[in-house]
């Protein structure tokens, strides 16, 4: 197949970009959903509606990260089936995982529809900022729903090598999520409810042209026989297994933000709250194209792993670190120049701010260490050694930033403060760490070439 002679021979460059261009493009414009709401709500609703999504956010995290464990787990077995010529299994490993990500996905958003309200009462959202969470979450879950089951659709799709037609659906269920926010905030004042509805629908448009696509084209590989639909158990739990990294990291980002979320309402009110609802949105925009690039390469890596071609395995790590260490230098300098700016695109309150732009500024000072955790976790992912890449989440996530948190917060007393010293000291250790791990390995993927 075509397919086949991009991913195994064409020069690791070129590759790289075909694969890691739509990707991030992809990235970007789904992060553009929040973006968009904050902004809208932003300037119409005020603070205390950026607050609010800010408080529902982890929230939809907890969601997401279970729906990147099983599509992170299914790309990574599909893309080493697909260098080994597999067909057959690959078909099957398709069908289970959709199952299974229909079936979470649903469990998921019955229970938020159900105890919305009291989960975000224990996190200590209270007033008008619960008020405004309520009234956005009971619609976005939805969109949240059709958006987890996306995820796994883009995940085949770039797998298979065709990255640019899952980026197109993301752009256009974006576009519409674009208009329809000015439609329903500005001109039918719609307000929290306007930007749950369109998100809700911009997200469904995305869903549906990727299922389309799966289950419709004639030239995809996932076209399923009538013997590939049957469970298997031991498919089920080599997704979980190799995607269990990918939950763990996600999972915990969730989580480490309902904390970091509990601490800043503590300690510095709705306004610092707020604030760091848009330091979040402004990093997670910026950081989306060295997620993108590493995403890229996992198809790469896990297509040539398969077919024993260790050479361009090590190509692809090494080109994807100095494209990244290039990217974070420039992003860095952006961040310290133009900090104000960014801010004044959500909002026009000048205590938030003031609030955001100094730590928006510390948490930039160590991005280029983040670029080595990232390419070693996706790396041995991508070659399907799951506990590794699980020990690289567990430790940055839980045995360094939570606790972090928790005593910086509670037993040093540093206040907000140590939300931003926690980011810095777990990104660095775990850049010293990843880097130890990895050296050995590709010390000995070399030797091999």
């Amino acid at each position: 197949m075509n397919r086949e002679s991009v991913l195994g021979k064409d020069p690791i460059g070129r590759l790289l970009l075909k694969m890691a261009i739509p990707t991030t493009i992809s990235m970007l414009v789904g992060a553009l959903y929040q973006i968009v709401d904050a902004v809208f709500v932003g300037q119409n609703v005020g603070a205390q509606g950026i607050g609010a999504i800010t408080a529902v956010t982890p929230l939809f995290m907890f969601g997401t990260s279970i729906a990147i464990m099983i599509a992170t787990g299914t790309a990574s077995i599909i893309a080493r089936l697909f260098g080994a010529k597999k067909y057959k299994e690959l078909r099957q490993t398709t069908f289970n995982s959709l199952s299974l990500s229909l079936f979470v996905n649903l469990v998921i958003t019955i229970v938020y529809f159900i105890f919305l309200p009291q989960i975000l009462a224990v996190l200590g959202i209270k007033g008008e900022t619960l008020a405004y969470a309520v009234e956005y979450s009971r619609v976005a879950l939805f969109g949240n729903f059709f958006f987890s089951l996306f995820l796994l659709a883009s995940a085949l799709i770039r797998s298979e090598g065709k990255p640019v037609f899952a980026t197109v659906s993301v752009v256009t269920g974006t576009i519409i999520n674009l208009c329809l926010d000015a439609i329903l905030i500005i001109g039918f004042n719609m307000g929290m409810t306007g930007a749950a509805v369109a998100t809700l629908v911009g997200e469904f448009v995305s869903f549906a042209l990727g299922f389309g696509y799966l289950f419709l084209s004639k030239q995809t590989i996932y076209r399923l026989n009538k013997t590939d639909l049957k469970i298997d158990i031991k498919i089920v739990k080599e997704i979980f297994t190799i995607g269990l990294p990918s939950f763990v990291q996600s999972f915990n980002n969730s989580l480490t933000e309902m904390i970091a979320n509990v601490i800043i309402l503590a300690f510095g009110g709705n306004m610092m709250l707020a604030a760091y609802g848009i330091i979040s949105r402004i990093l997670g925009f910026i950081f989306l194209p060295m997620f993108g690039t590493v995403e890229g390469s996992e198809p790469i890596i896990g297509y040539n792993y398969g077919a024993r071609d260790l050479k361009r395995v090590y190509q692809a790590i090494k080109t994807t670190f100095w494209s990244l260490f290039a990217y974070s230098l420039f992003i860095a300098a952006a961040v310290f120049i133009f900090a104000k700016y960014f801010f004044l695109i959500f909002t026009q309150e000048a205590a938030v701010i003031n609030a955001g732009v100094t730590p928006i500024r510390v948490l930039m000072t160590t991005v280029a260490f983040l670029i080595v955790s990232l390419i070693a976790t996706s790396f041995y992912q991508a070659i399907g050694k799951a506990k590794i890449a699980l020990f690289l989440a567990i430790f940055r996530q839980i045995m360094i930033l939570t606790p972090s948190l928790l005593i910086l917060a509670y037993v040093f007393n540093m206040g907000v403060w140590s939300v931003w010293v926690s980011y810095l000291l777990s990104d660095t250790l775990a850049a010293i760490v990843s880097w130890l791990i990895l050296r050995k390995d590709l010390k000995k993927m070399k030797q091999k070439f």
